[in-house]
């Protein structure tokens, strides 16, 4: 029925762009790792289901097969690495919070000097009278 060669091209579409934007997640320096962590994990189901559903259909030829596969092996590939770095991940990202909100804290006690232009003491005026 609702299986036709226009879903399953879709799906695969729904997979690759899953695995894009969970490998571009991995690849976000902002020191949020354990978050971009559980980005992957949900992207990298998310190609996992879309690739094995067009696996699976009628309307799939061999060749069309094997990129559902492979679409399945590499969202497979993303959520394991992501999975396998989640402890590790959830520590970096609290010393990393920490270090954020001690700076800050720090920001806030000791405001840095005003560096306009003040008036400063100068030494008596020198009288020329003798």
């Amino acid at each position: 029925m609702w299986k036709t060669p226009a879903i399953n091209f879709a799906l695969r579409a729904i997979a690759l762009l899953c695995l894009i934007f969970g490998f571009m997640a991995q690849a976000i320096a902002n020191g949020q790792v354990f978050t971009h962590a559980l980005f992957g994990i949900g992207y990298g189901i998310a190609a996992i289901i879309c690739g094995l559903v067009s696996v699976q259909s009628n309307y799939a030829n061999k060749t069309r097969r094997w990129w559902g596969w492979i679409m399945t092996g590499l969202g497979l590939m993303l959520a394991l690495s992501c999975a396998v770095q989640l402890p590790s991940a959830q520590r970096r990202q609290t010393r990393f919070n920490d270090m954020v909100r001690k700076i800050d804290e720090m920001r806030q006690a000791k405001p840095t000097p005003n560096n306009a232009l003040e008036p400063t003491a100068t030494a008596p005026p020198v009288s020329t009278n003798k």
